[in-house]
């Protein structure tokens, strides 16, 4: 197969996560080598949100910029996104693609290999389709330091199409839908309780693809809204 995105060179890299140490003996892989594909998808995933994060960033910042030049006097300036310092799981190494190509052509050419294994590892033929009852996606909140707003970056998509944010304000037990979205991030404004004070929410993901439910929803998660 070829990996012509760093999305698809992801997928496979999940799969052997998951799969190679079961076929271990057949391919010829080593412990070593389960470390280092865990290691490279993880840098990966977080390199994919970490950019997701910087372009809604700098779509804000570009709104920001049009209303200085000639917005509406009468209203307020968004307030500047929150922009984080990048911390990678594992340190960075250049060349994730080629490692794998390297490995996928060994693990090829051993002796036990077969196409059934290859579909496992993802490097022959399609790769398994994902049971959409195994996605569970994660869900990165970046709250902004005023304005009720935040930037959002959703991980784990699977194949959905689309996916709500779903929050609930502190001791209730109601889901409301906050924002929805196609990509990998996105940007949320809530109305709060008491203007000019801090809202705390519990928030969560839910996935969809075809309008219908796909997937798990995300682990909840809590942020606090300043005003």
């Amino acid at each position: 197969m070829k990996f012509d995105t760093i999305e698809k060179l992801l997928g496979m890299l999940l799969l052997q996560k998951a799969n190679l140490s079961t076929f271990l003996a057949q391919v010829g892989a080593t412990a070593a080598e389960v470390e280092e594909i865990s290691n490279d998808a993880a840098n990966l995933q977080f390199l994919i949100d970490f950019a997701a994060l910087l372009d809604t960033n700098k779509k804000t910042v570009t709104k920001i910029k049009q209303q200085v030049y000639n917005g509406d006097p009468d209203e307020e300036v968004s307030p500047f996104p929150k922009f984080t310092d990048p911390s990678a799981p594992f340190p960075l190494l250049a060349g994730s693609l080629e490692r794998a190509n390297r490995r996928n052509r060994r693990y090829k050419a051993a002796a036990g290999y077969t196409k059934e294994i290859g579909i496992a590892l993802g490097i022959d033929g399609d790769s398994q389709p994902i049971a959409p009852e195994t996605v569970k996606p994660t869900l990165d909140i970046f709250p902004a330091q005023s304005g009720y707003e935040a930037a959002i970056v959703i991980g784990k998509r699977g194949n959905s199409d689309m996916w709500k944010l779903m929050g609930r304000k502190m001791n209730t037990e109601k889901w409301l839908e906050l924002a929805s979205g196609t990509g990998k991030s996105g940007n949320v404004r809530i109305t709060p309780t008491t203007e000019g004070s801090p809202e705390r929410l519990e928030l969560k993901i839910q996935l969809y693809k075809s309008n219908e439910l796909y997937g798990q929803a995300s682990d909840p998660t809590y942020a606090t809204f300043n005003p």
